[in-house]
């Protein structure tokens, strides 16, 4: 009998190990994806470079038409060798005479018209993001996330739905940092790892301080990156983590407080670069 109790015992132990690295990969899923959401509505992407081909139309008048047809598809940061070579076309000649141009061009900030954006490509990846959290609420109630918590997340979910139906970009901005900010607490009812939820704390705070921005808010944003601020001094606490990654948390701090500190002058493309480095820097941890 106490040999089938022990047996039971880690069993269930193995289960609930199993449970919470599930729900914690599926926080990481629900953090890049809603910040990625939130960067598709100004145009900005933690990539730098990007591929584009073009299709070149042969005009017997010697001159050259650039057909409406043109493909783009995203590349991870690359090398001063691959920047080198950017400025070099990759040129192919189909059956049809056309010529198609491949080229490496850069993602940048300034002077992207951030009013633009894809609401075709961001109801698709919106979709996806839906359909993932049918699953995700499942685990969520087993490993006993609040109820309240699991309902305003849905809530909120389906109004981001009817905002970017609307082009609603501000409205859209607001909830998705509210669906972030519930992501710490859904890791406090599993988690004991205070450093880990302190860092999605201030990634919140980060991402209202981003929403607001387009309503120019700037009370609200310098308020959310103090915010910010204080809930990385927490991370900074941790002196086992510290001398683990004490680089990498020295180089984000550094880009907290470049970003806070670019406030004053109420630029937002000055804004939009500070964010872009504090958010690439605080994803290394």
């Amino acid at each position: 009998m106490i040999v089938c109790i022990l047996t039971l015992t880690g069993c269930q132990k193995g289960e609930k190990k199993d449970l919470k690295d599930k729900v914690n990969q599926e926080i990481s899923y629900m953090s890049v994806n809603l910040i990625s959401l939130c960067n598709q509505l100004n145009n900005i992407s933690f990539e730098n470079y990007y591929t584009k081909t073009e299709e070149v139309v042969k005009d017997p008048g010697s001159s050259a038409n650039i057909s409406g047809n043109s493909m783009e598809s995203s590349s991870k940061k690359m090398g001063q060798e691959e920047s080198k070579n950017s400025n070099q076309n990759e040129v192919s000649e189909g059956e049809s005479n056309n010529i198609r141009i491949t080229s490496i061009k850069s993602k940048r900030i300034l002077g992207e018209d951030h009013s633009q954006v894809n609401w075709t490509g961001l109801q698709s990846d919106l979709e996806i993001f839906y359909s993932t959290w049918n699953s995700i609420i499942l685990d969520l109630y087993q490993i006993g996330a609040k109820d309240q918590d699991i309902l305003n997340f849905s809530t909120k979910l389906d109004d981001v739905i009817l905002r970017v139906k609307e082009k609603n970009k501000a409205d859209s901005l607001t909830l998705l940092a509210d669906l972030y900010q519930l992501i710490p607490n859904f890791m406090r009812a599993y988690s004991e790892n205070n450093t880990m939820i302190q860092l999605q704390e201030t990634r919140a705070h980060i991402l209202v301080a981003y929403a607001n921005l387009e309503k120019k808010d700037w009370n609200v944003v310098s308020d959310q990156v103090q915010k910010a601020e204080d809930s990385f001094q927490n991370v900074m606490g941790d002196v086992d983590f510290i001398h683990q990654k004490n680089y990498h948390v020295n180089k984000t701090y550094v880009s907290l407080k470049e970003l806070q500190n670019s406030i004053k002058l109420k630029d937002a493309d000055l804004f939009f670069i500070k964010y872009k480095n504090f958010m690439e820097e605080i994803n290394l941890l």
